[in-house]
């Protein structure tokens, strides 16, 4: 009985001592919060992917990329006819890597509705990135679109002909992890001419068909608060006007053409709420009248991010109907950010 007593208490005591030898577990890794403020969206980024520090396709306008991750480090741009294609990433992709790139397409694009959770759809044969890298049999291919939030997006997902099974679940995790923030209402551009300008010294971004649409870079008027002039046509060099007239592009305007005339007042709380309301929806133009310093145009106010603006647009008696969505459009995807820097 003492023996067997003894051989019990052996193997408790045994039993205790593994428990305090055995290591602590290891947490997982886990995936990594991102944001980007420039392209309004937030994603998990998986345990050992990483992120492109910036664009690998800086020649694209519409499409832009606004995210690309892999399992590949230190992806750079590569410039000559594939300029359009993260080629640099591609090339450097091995056999068990994977590699995912978003673009978003400006104006109205076509593409399904976001799925609840993504798949992705089999190869794609026959792309423009399967074209543009040197062997494109050691890697596999997946395009495809989708919108989300009032936005458009292309994705390509490469995976390398040996990749496992979790590289293709962490490309489809990163997807479903994308949150986007919604894009302006009331934007109804050909996505075809549609192009993204971004004025950091101003303060606004903003998407317009290009052509026939362009920006004045020059001051139009003595208005300390002008901010932004587009239009459909050229306007003669020359000095602004010594008032609050843009007078030289009223008197360029051709009888089929439009512009568009912005500037901010430089201390919203001096203002009625009730003349600049708070922007909530889509901008509506009010109907064309004759205005003091501004001449016959529809204008239109409001207040986005604590900052006051007024808009003119201006429409030849011959402008299209097309002219005229394009400048309702431009100016409902006008986005305010910091304070402008005055000039």
């Amino acid at each position: 009985m003492h023996g067997r007593a003894l051989l019990i208490a052996l193997a408790l005591f045994a039993g205790c001592g593994a428990d305090r030898e055995r290591p602590a577990a290891v947490e997982a890794p886990q995936p990594i919060s991102i944001r980007s403020e420039e392209h309004g969206f937030t994603a998990e980024l998986p345990p050992g992917w990483h992120l492109a520090p910036r664009t690998l396709t800086p020649e694209l306008s519409n499409p832009v990329e606004i995210l690309s991750a892999g399992t590949v480090a230190g992806a750079k741009p590569e410039q000559g006819p594939c300029a359009h294609i993260p080629v640099g990433a591609l090339e450097r992709m091995g056999p068990e890597d994977a590699f995912v790139t978003v673009q978003e397409r400006y104006g109205e694009p076509e593409f399904p509705a976001r799925p609840p959770r993504f798949t992705l759809p089999p190869r794609s044969d026959d792309t423009d990135a399967e074209a543009c890298v040197s062997d494109p049999q050691r890697l596999e291919f997946h395009w495809f679109g989708f919108r989300d939030a009032g936005r458009g997006f292309h994705v390509l997902v490469v995976l390398g002909r040996d990749a496992p099974p979790e590289r293709r679940r962490e490309a489809e995790a990163l997807l479903d992890s994308l949150r986007f923030d919604p894009g302006p209402a009331g934007v109804h551009l050909d996505p075809d001419l549609a192009v993204h300008f971004d004025d950091r010294a101003a303060g606004l971004s903003w998407v317009m068909p290009v052509p026939p649409w362009r920006r004045y870079d020059r001051s139009l008027t003595a208005l300390q608060g002008e901010r932004l002039v587009l239009g459909t046509f050229d306007v003669p060099p020359g000095p602004p006007d010594r008032n609050c007239t843009p007078k030289a592009a009223i008197d360029a305007m051709p009888s089929d053409g439009a512009f568009i005339y912005l500037f901010e007042y430089d201390d919203p709380t001096t203002l009625s709420p009730g003349e600049f309301p708070p922007r909530t929806g889509p901008l509506t133009l009010g109907p064309e009248r004759s205005y003091e310093c501004m001449g016959e145009s529809r204008m239109v106010r409001w207040q986005d991010h604590g900052r006051a603006f007024q808009a003119h647009v201006y429409l030849g008696p011959r402008a299209s109907a097309r002219l005229r969505e394009d400048a309702r459009s431009i100016l409902n995807s006008i986005e305010a950010g910091g304070r402008a820097r005055t000039r």
